[in-house]
């Protein structure tokens, strides 16, 4: 028997079955956990609380939240434009898109819920962002209306952006468009 327990090999097989039972039992414990928060309500956006914008940390000097619900939004001044661009969603707007007034633009879904930014700049920026002709959205309505840098940064499948009943299943987040 003491012969069997100092076999290198033997020892390692132990070893490894032991990792392997550690190892599922903490697997499935977490995925118990994560399980439990998936089902709960998900047609709701992956944002449920709030968003911030911030340059340099969270130095309440430089931190911006932004709404996270067309209710929001609208209550904060962004103006609701009620049409849904196609694969984008709403482009909620505050002011003229100018280089003095805010250069990001709120998209949500049909649901008023926040789906994703567009930013924009109008001096050059490196890529991910892209050299833009002018931004409409449905009907013709100007969002951005010059050429300009803009990047679009998702939440949401934008692709489900406008119907009417959202099917969730399988959607996937999308960080960049």
């Amino acid at each position: 028997m003491a012969n069997i327990a100092s076999n290198r090999w033997i020892q390692l097989s132990a070893a490894s079955i032991i990792a392997v039972v550690i190892g599922t039992a903490i697997g499935a414990s977490m995925s118990t956990s994560e399980g439990s928060a998936s089902t709960e309500d998900v047609s709701s956006p992956l944002v449920t609380e709030r968003v911030l914008f911030t340059s340099g940390g969270l130095d309440p000097l430089n931190v911006i939240e932004v709404p996270i619900t067309g209710e929001g939004a609208v209550a904060a001044g962004w103006e609701d434009p009620v049409l849904c661009a196609i694969g984008r969603g709403r482009y909620f707007t505050k002011g003229t898109a100018t280089e003095e007034g805010e250069q990001y633009v709120l998209m949500f879904n049909r649901q008023n819920e926040l789906i994703g930014l567009y930013n924009f700049a109008f001096s050059e920026m490196p890529p991910p962002w892209k050299k833009m002709e002018e931004i409409s959205g449905p009907g013709g309505v100007e969002v951005v209306p010059t050429d300009h840098w803009g990047l679009f940064t998702y939440f949401e499948d934008p692709t489900r952006a406008c119907k009417t009943t959202e099917a969730k299943e399988g959607s996937r987040p999308y960080l960049i468009h």
